[in-house]
């Protein structure tokens, strides 16, 4: 599901792990649900990786804005409601830099994978 792989991604931000996709967010490729596959060989352009940098941005401050409400929410229903409005937000930061949430997600996962996409991102990170 592409929320549940902002939220898990969220929470690798919120833990330290710069852009990285933990593994719960892989498995929801692993589910058939399409576009969601790791591509072998795929590559994307400057533009793509820079757009997915600032992307990454945005959405680690809006996981850091919502860490503390996590934490200090009291009840299961209460914290859904936090995931929910933490999931919306990053939903629209990446959509407002021009991706998809299967796009973010697609390059998430093949940086996971492949080095020199990995060390593209890195540069336009910093």
């Amino acid at each position: 599901m592409k929320r549940a792989s902002i939220i898990a991604l969220a929470a690798a931000l919120a833990a330290g792990s710069a852009w990285t996709v933990p593994a719960a967010a892989q498995g929801a490729g692993a589910s058939g649900q399409p576009g969601m596959e790791q591509k072998q060989g795929a590559s994307f352009s400057d533009d793509q990786l820079k757009t997915y940098a600032e992307a990454v941005k945005e959405v680690k401050e809006i996981s850091n804005e919502y860490q503390p409400k996590m934490e200090t929410a009291k009840s299961e229903e209460d914290q859904q409601v936090v995931r929910r409005e933490a999931t919306a937000e990053m939903v629209d930061a990446i959509e407002k830099k021009g991706l998809s949430v299967d796009q973010y997600n697609q390059i998430s996962m093949v940086a996971r994978t492949d080095p020199e996409t990995a060390a593209k991102i890195n540069q336009y990170l910093r």
